[in-house]
């Protein structure tokens, strides 16, 4: 746990101070610490969402994605695609982040694999990309990226440097209001080598998130964070609205003490 961050026990224990300030009383204090572990739960309800990640393992795109340029083919393990082709996920819709498995095919043919944030249409998208073959110059290997608005569209075009004879990486793009960041990631541990910026200042954007491609280029994993559904969220309200119940109740069953009052 990193330093500073709060442990779930410490947010219980919070909560089950901030019920004694509204109650103006002290809460019982439960056997066992109770009342810290109803909270735990009710916290776990909406803090444990795994991200959302499909591995294309298998031979057809399904429902949750939305052709919207191009075509897109599976091949049972990964998703390739024709030149120009974006697509859109369903679940993911209101993200403003998502990571994608990129794998050049080592020929030089110019191929990119994009990220689609912000997406309202063709020409409404941050189309964030990693690329080959930068200037024509037939490299195979990862050499060039781009914040561009719409698909494949005009923008910020740049030269990437230290992945000379690496054909694959896993990118990680961020829409944040106008601002964009994307992260390279060629040895698939989670630690980025290489992270840049921009701002798409004056541009407005959609909710989509997506994929992009061209070429040879074959996709994996793509992956969303999780956001809890409405029902979740209002399951988890109702929870801690019956701790709380479950305080005052406890405290009027309680038996008068000695010398004071219940």
């Amino acid at each position: 746990m990193k330093s500073g961050q709060l442990s779930p026990w410490k947010i219980a224990s919070v909560f089950e101070q901030s019920v004694t300030l509204m109650n103006q009383r002290p809460v019982p204090s439960f056997p066992g610490g109770v009342f810290q572990a109803a909270v735990l739960v009710v916290i776990g309800m909406t803090c444990q969402a795994n991200a959302v990640t499909d591995d294309f393992n298998r031979v057809a795109l399904g429902p949750d994605w939305t052709v919207r340029s191009g075509s897109f083919n599976l091949n049972g393990s990964t998703v390739g695609g024709t030149n120009g082709s974006l697509m859109t996920y369903g679940p993911g819709s209101g993200q403003q982040s998502a990571t994608i498995d990129v794998f050049f095919d080592g020929t030089g043919s110019i191929q990119y694999g994009a990220l689609v944030l912000g997406y309202g249409s063709l020409g409404q998208c941050a189309f964030i990309k990693i690329q080959n073959d930068f200037g024509g110059n037939g490299d195979p290997y990862i050499d060039s990226g781009a914040f561009y608005y719409g698909n494949n569209g005009t923008g910020s075009f740049f030269l990437i440097s230290g992945f000379n004879g690496i054909e694959s990486a896993r990118i990680t793009a961020t829409l944040t209001g106008t601002q964009a960041t994307l992260s390279i990631d060629s040895n698939f541990d989670g630690v980025a080598e290489a992270t840049y910026t921009y701002n798409y200042t004056g541009l407005t954007f959609g909710t989509g998130v997506g994929v992009g491609i061209f070429g040879n280029t074959r996709l994996d994993n793509f992956t969303v964070p999780a956001v809890p559904e409405p029902s979740s969220l209002a399951l988890a309200t109702l929870g801690l609205f019956g701790v709380m119940l479950l305080g005052r109740f406890h405290r009027r069953q309680s038996p008068a003490q000695p010398g004071g009052r219940g």
